[in-house]
């Protein structure tokens, strides 16, 4: 992927994960932490690349060009806190969406697959697994439309005894609710059926999302005071979406590798 296509700053990186929505298309971009572009002098021991904690990422989508973040409410320069929650693409100097001013294209030209049954996964999983090449593609319903993500496999949990079963967990992948989420998608495979479930990052009490009990009716209700409720919000992955109608595609392809950094 390339971006900042339009400004005296380009960039490039790998593609992360694309996302589909019936016909429509996003691919997230590798991420970052989010840094400023300096010259080579020294600059006395201070970080002059580093400039804050946000992890960041570009989303080439149908809608636009999107800079995805996540960071903890309490930043103090952090433009998303209480009140603009729903507000997850960074705003320019100008005051205008990054898709205004610059954008970013996706080179992902079409490449040979082989497709894994799930009798070759798991005998490959017990030998040398090239993971550099292995992807999957999960598809699942979602909101009356077909949705996919596809994505390298970065984790794989598998059986070494007799019930045979494969457990995909992979991140930072590209997901939707209101707005574009960074999430991890999970899928656990046997020869009968596939279990898949989506964690995407959302506001959250400080207690993590206790939401039951004590702790958790005092973390909301802190949250919820004018002006420092901020200091007890925090934004982790803590929501989940299961999907038991999924299905998954795992397969090989070096091409595909090689051309991830386009």
């Amino acid at each position: 992927m390339r971006h900042g296509i339009g400004v005296d700053n380009e960039w490039i990186t790998e593609i992360q994960s694309r996302l589909t929505v019936g016909n429509r298309e996003a691919y997230l971009a590798h991420e970052c932490i989010h840094e400023r572009v300096v010259d080579g002098t020294r600059a006395e021991g201070r970080s002059r690349i580093f400039d804050s904690p946000w992890l960041t990422a570009v989303v080439h989508s149908w809608n636009g060009t999107h800079l995805l973040h996540i960071g903890h409410a309490t930043i103090k320069a952090w433009p998303f806190r209480q009140g603009t929650r729903r507000q997850r693409n960074y705003q320019s100097d100008k005051g205008r969406p990054y898709s205004d001013i610059w954008h970013s294209e996706v080179h992902a030209p079409p490449v040979d697959v082989q497709a894994l049954t799930f009798a070759e996964a798991m005998r490959d999983m017990h030998g040398p697994v090239g993971m550099r090449n292995l992807y999957f593609q999960a598809r699942f319903t979602k909101d009356g439309e077909p949705w996919s993500i596809t994505a390298p496999c970065r984790y794989i949990n598998y059986s070494a005894g007799r019930d045979e079963y494969y457990q995909v967990i992979s991140g930072l992948v590209l997901y939707r609710k209101d707005d574009f989420r960074f999430a991890y998608v999970s899928f656990s495979v046997t020869e009968s059926g596939c279990h898949l479930e989506i964690c995407y990052n959302a506001f959250t009490n400080v207690f993590l999302g206790q939401n039951i009990g004590l702790r958790g009716k005092l973390g909301n209700a802190l949250t919820k005071i004018p002006v420092v409720g901020r200091w007890f919000v925090t934004e982790e992955f803590c929501e989940v979406d299961v999907f038991e109608d999924a299905s998954v595609d795992l397969f090989y392809s070096e091409a595909l590798a090689d051309n991830s950094a386009g």
